[in-house]
């Protein structure tokens, strides 16, 4: 079984499929012995061929891993077809940080090697377009971050895609610090979340962000350029601004898809927002949405296009959603707010507001969604 504080600094991804092994992966072992000289180890031909009993993968692994105490096995279904893999590891090796494993697929006549991979937390997603097995390991770097890589798997073993740094663990800048941790795992039930391809691609796929800040008066417009095709704007509305991003060339509003789709959405800011009910005093009477300073948004250039194009009858689903989230986010924060004086049941009107806004997207654009079919025995 996994550790407990390894599943804690996430369980991460597994998926893919087996294919013949016309090259046989080795074993870059990490014992005291193999960190001096470099050795590797071949494995035997059960191993090579599917064949393996598990008392022989145990037996061999024992051996390569270099001492007598009893092996932590974590049970996987790496290619998602129903099958029994295995993570084998020799837990007097490994530290807060992860341990070596050394993987093993479950064919119909037995198990075969698949190479080894260093990990302190592993779960499955899905393969990529090639149908080939892919998955995320966490290795905890410290108290307060975790390193996350995409990997996929061939017949050579195991290759990593991407690595990024984050916020994880006790650490002070753990939880709800980095939006990209805090879409990939649950920290209020301790559990990594299901991750779709829209979501890996944003966190793996090379995200740019750009922050600045800005002050308007009403009745202007404010716009900034981002990414060489976007502009973020603000435009005026009659108490206040809606917040908008354009591809350039485009009259399509990419972020109007951000929810909810229907009532209050937080890219509008109107004055009546920050007053109580009859507009004599500040107030919270309205909804969350509307009172706060901060008002985050979804775009994507999709929006216009292949989601709610002008021509088209479906409804949006969550599906539509979530790739508009994986290619934009957006946040504004209110640094400063100034609103027309209160007047018993008048409405409230922003006269002048300061505010910062930070936006990441991607610098390509998402590939189209891929079905879990996966290469298989």
């Amino acid at each position: 079984m996994m550790k407990p504080k390894l599943i804690l600094c996430l369980a991460l991804v597994l998926s893919g499929g087996l294919f013949g092994c016309s090259s046989v992966p080795k074993v870059h072992s990490t014992t005291s012995l193999t960190i001096y000289d470099g050795e590797t180890f071949t494995p035997p031909r059960k191993l090579q061929n599917g064949s393996a009993s598990f008392p022989e993968v145990y037996t061999w692994a024992n051996s390569v891993l270099g001492t007598n105490y009893p092996l932590d096995i974590i049970h996987a279904d790496i290619f998602q077809i129903g099958g029994d893999d295995l993570f084998v590891a020799q837990p007097a090796l490994g530290g807060t940080g992860g341990d070596l494993y050394l993987a093993f697929a479950q064919t119909r006549k037995g198990y075969r090697f698949l190479g080894d991979i260093w990990f302190g937390g592993v779960q499955i997603v899905s393969p990529d377009t090639q149908g080939r097995p892919r998955l995320i390991t966490f290795s905890h770097q410290s108290s307060g971050s975790t390193r996350a890589a995409l990997c996929y798997l061939d017949r050579s073993g195991f290759h990593e895609i991407m690595g990024r740094i984050l916020p994880c663990g006790d650490g002070p800048h753990a939880e709800g610090k980095d939006w990209l941790l805090s879409r990939a795992f649950d920290f209020e039930t301790g559990k990594p979340k299901d991750l779709s391809e829209p979501m890996l691609q944003l966190i793996f796929g090379d995200p740019a962000t750009i922050e600045f800040s800005g002050s308007i008066k009403a009745g202007q417009r404010f716009e900034h350029p981002f990414g060489d095709r976007f502009v973020f704007a603000l435009e005026p509305m009659q108490y206040g601004w809606g917040i908008s991003v354009y591809e350039k060339g485009r009259a399509e509003n990419l972020a109007e898809l951000t929810l909810p789709l229907h009532g209050p959405n937080p890219t509008e800011i109107e004055g009546w927002h920050f007053r109580n009910e009859d507009n004599t005093d500040s107030g919270n009477d309205h909804s969350d949405v509307m009172s706060s300073d901060d008002r985050e948004f979804i775009f994507s250039p999709e929006v216009g296009k292949t989601i709610n194009a002008p021509e088209s009858t479906n409804e949006i689903t969550e599906d539509d959603i979530d790739r508009i989230e994986a290619f934009g986010q957006g946040e504004l924060k209110i640094t400063r707010l100034k609103l027309s004086p209160p007047q018993l049941h008048g409405t409230a009107n922003i006269e002048k507001m300061n505010f910062d806004c930070k936006l990441t997207w991607r610098r390509k654009d998402l590939e189209p969604m891929q079905t879990n079919t996966v290469n298989t025995p």
